[in-house]
């Protein structure tokens, strides 16, 4: 295993002695999310894992990325904003313009912003091939959503 794989490890262990699944049980039931966790991800660099340094990040690949999230998984220390996170900065890391990539990934990596995404209708859950929404751009750049 790489370097990054015994750093990786390391992180992991270490946040797992700072929360259990009891913390994670009850802010579940108080449908809180798992604050104390998310800050530890900020805490230890790990929510820059799989972006590049000069954005804030800390390297790695998506490897790094899932082999953390199974770590943690495996202690039941689960975030689910984290994937949406990953899953939306990657693509804009290798696609994005320059100006993008300066103004909206560091904030990625520090915690201070995140991403999310919106894809679920009524018969179509998380089926991108469901969806039935469409947007029309108008003149004046608003969008007028119409459901087929």
């Amino acid at each position: 295993m790489s370097e990054n794989r015994d750093a990786i490890r390391q992180i992991c262990t270490d946040i797992a002695k700072r929360v259990d699944r009891a913390y994670m049980a009850e802010q579940g039931r108080k449908g809180e999310p798992a604050a104390k966790l998310w800050d530890l991800w900020v805490e230890t660099g790990l929510l820059g894992i799989a972006l590049p340094e000069e954005y804030g990040g800390i390297g790695g690949d998506m490897t790094d990325l899932a082999y953390a999230t199974d770590l943690l998984g495996q202690e039941g220390l689960v975030l689910g904003n984290v994937v949406p996170n990953f899953m939306c900065r990657i693509p804009l890391a290798k696609h994005g313009t320059e100006e993008q990539k300066k103004s909206i990934l560091p904030a990625t990596a520090s915690g201070e912003a995140a991403f999310s995404f919106a894809i679920t209708e009524p018969d179509a859950g998380t089926n991108t091939f469901k969806i039935r929404t469409t947007a029309i751009k108008q003149d004046d750049g608003t969008y007028l959503l119409l459901s087929i």
